[in-house]
């Protein structure tokens, strides 16, 4: 048992990422692996993508453990912090909004942690709005956040639906046809339908007399 349990804590580890170096030139992401009393410092990480705003810098890490670099000095210093893979960044002046496996996630800290709000359906866009509000699109839904990406209410917006008894297209059998009244010209009188009997005795009239 005492062997079985060896074994499995043999093929444990931990890892914690080591600051990015800050001088100009390859960026290799150094972390150090922690296996029972073993420690090791590794180079073989990796970095999968870098976002650039007007506050802070983002790389993303694929390897060894998925999170974030986050660098306000122009790349002098990072932090680091996990996270899931970031599929989108936004940034405002008052926040960081990124959309990473669905979720909306907000760093009011330029990157140095990142926090989570639940919503209905998973997010696929981000948009900020005056003052502030964040809008973010799923499932063909949108939902709105007032306070910075904590907390998101549905809207159901009202669609207009078109009367075509009053104007624009109609069914008619036959097809589908359009509505003197919206293509008559404003002001002009509206022309009177003439019965076909009446129209046909006006034609006999005319050629008797001709």
């Amino acid at each position: 048992m005492r062997g079985l349990l060896l074994a499995l804590c043999a093929g444990c580890a931990s890892y914690r990422l080591l600051p990015l170096p800050a001088e100009p030139g390859p960026m290799p992401v150094r972390y150090e692996k922690t296996r029972l009393f073993f420690h090791s410092v590794e180079q073989d990480g990796a970095l999968a993508r870098v976002f650039a705003g007007p506050s802070a810098v983002l790389a993303t890490v694929a390897r060894p453990q998925s999170g974030v670099f986050a660098s306000t000095d122009g790349g002098a210093s990072w932090a680091f912090s996990p996270a899931p893979a970031f599929d989108a960044v936004l940034f405002s002046p008052r926040a960081i909004y990124v959309i990473a496996e669905g979720r909306v996630l907000h760093s009011d800290d330029d990157g140095s942690s990142f926090q989570g709000a639940p919503t209905d359906d998973p997010i696929e866009a981000l948009a900020l709005g005056p003052e502030g509000i964040l809008y973010a699109v799923g499932r063909g839904r949108l939902h709105v956040s007032p306070d910075g990406g904590r907390t998101f209410r549905t809207l159901a917006p009202r669609i207009p639906v078109k009367d075509f008894r009053r104007g624009g297209l109609g069914a008619r059998a036959g097809g589908l046809a359009r509505d003197e009244a919206r293509e008559r010209p404003l002001g002009s009188p509206r022309r009177r339908r003439v019965p076909l009997a009446r129209r046909r005795r006006v034609l006999r009239s005319q050629r008797a007399d001709a």
